[in-house]
C-alpha cells in the first residue's frame, strides 16, 4: 500500500487548485479525513489539506440552506437554522451520519465527495434539491454528481458549498443498520409538501440499494398529488423495490436490502403523512 508522501496546507483556492493540477491523480483534497486518512488509496501520494481556505460556515440566502465545504457535521448539525428544516428530519440524518465523535472531524461535502453507495447523508440531501458549487463556477445538482461507487464527476474541482433547498417540505428518515455508528444496511429519505390532505414536490431517496445514492423517481411520481391509504402505501413498497439494485455483501443480501427499502419506504411516506 503505497502512504502519502507529501502534504501541503495551502492558503488559497487558487493554490489548492493549481497544486491538484500539478499533481493529477495522485493527489487529493483533505477535510475531515475520516476516509482519505483511514483508507489510503495506493494511488494517492499527496493529500492537499483545504481546511485553510475559509470554506466553512453555514448561513441562510434566499430561502436556502447554504453549507461551506470545511464545515465539520458537528457545526451543522448543532446550527439553529437546521433544527427546522423538514421538521427535524435533516437533524436527524446528520446525527446518523455516523457517531459523535466521527462528526466531530468529518465533513459532509467530503462524505458526498467519498461518493460511497452507503453514504448517510446523501438521501436525506438528495430529498432537499441539494446542489454543490464548484470551483469552477458551475453548480451542480447532486443527483448528477454521482457516478459511480467512489466515482464523482469531481477532476480537478474543488467543492466549495452545499446548497440545500427545504421549501417548506416536512421529512422522514429511516436508516437500519447493526448499530448507531455502524454502516446502513439501507437508508431512506422522503420529503414532501401537503396540500389540502395530498403530497406534493415529493422526494423519495435512498442509499446502500444501488452503486451510488439515487433518487426513486417512479415513486415520487406515484406519490405526487395523491392522498395516502393503504393501497398507495402498498404500491410505494412495490415501486421501490422496482426502483433499486441491491447488491450482496458481507454486510447483508440483495433480498434483504430490497425487503428492507420497501419496508422503510413505507414507513416514511406513513410517518410523513402524520405529521
Amino acid at each position: 500500500m503505497t502512504r502519502l508522501r507529501e502534504y501541503l496546507r495551502p492558503n488559497t483556492v487558487d493554490q489548492a487548485l493549481a497544486a491538484k493540477q500539478e499533481r493529477g491523480t495522485t493527489a487529493r483534497y483533505l477535510a475531515g479525513g475520516t476516509d482519505l486518512v483511514v483508507f489510503k488509496p495506493a494511488d494517492v501520494t499527496c493529500a492537499i489539506d483545504i481546511t485553510r481556505l475559509d470554506l466553512a460556515g453555514v448561513h441562510t440566502e434566499n430561502g436556502a440552506l447554504v453549507i461551506g465545504a470545511t464545515t465539520l457535521l458537528r457545526d451543522i448539525e448543532r446550527h439553529p437554522a437546521v433544527a427546522g428544516i423538514t421538521a427535524g428530519a435533516l437533524l436527524e440524518a446528520l446525527r446518523e451520519t455516523g457517531p459523535w465523535l466521527i462528526r466531530n472531524q468529518a465533513t459532509l461535502a467530503g462524505n458526498l465527495c467519498n461518493a460511497s453507495p452507503a453514504a448517510d447523508s446523501a438521501p436525506m440531501l438528495l430529498a432537499l434539491d441539494a446542489e454543490l458549487v464548484l470551483s469552477d463556477g458551475r453548480v451542480i445538482a447532486l443527483d448528477r454528481f454521482f457516478v459511480g461507487p467512489h466515482r464523482t464527476i469531481l477532476r480537478d474541482e474543488l467543492v466549495l458549498e452545499l446548497r440545500l433547498h427545504p421549501r417548506d417540505r416536512a421529512g422522514s428518515y429511516h436508516k437500519q443498520a447493526r448499530s448507531k455508528s455502524d454502516i446502513a444496511l439501507v437508508d431512506v429519505a422522503v420529503t414532501a409538501r401537503r396540500e389540502n390532505g395530498r403530497f406534493t414536490e415529493v422526494r423519495v431517496a435512498l442509499a446502500c440499494v444501488a452503486p451510488t445514492p439515487i433518487r426513486a423517481r417512479e415513486t415520487e411520481a406515484l406519490l405526487e398529488g395523491r392522498a395516502v391509504d393503504e393501497e398507495l402505501l402498498s404500491a410505494v413498497e412495490r415501486s421501490v423495490r422496482q426502483e433499486i439494485r441491491p447488491i450482496d455483501d458481507w454486510r447483508t443480501t440483495a433480498a434483504y436490502r430490497s425487503h428492507a427499502a420497501g419496508v422503510l419506504t413505507r414507513r416514511a411516506v406513513a410517518a410523513l403523512a402524520a405529521k
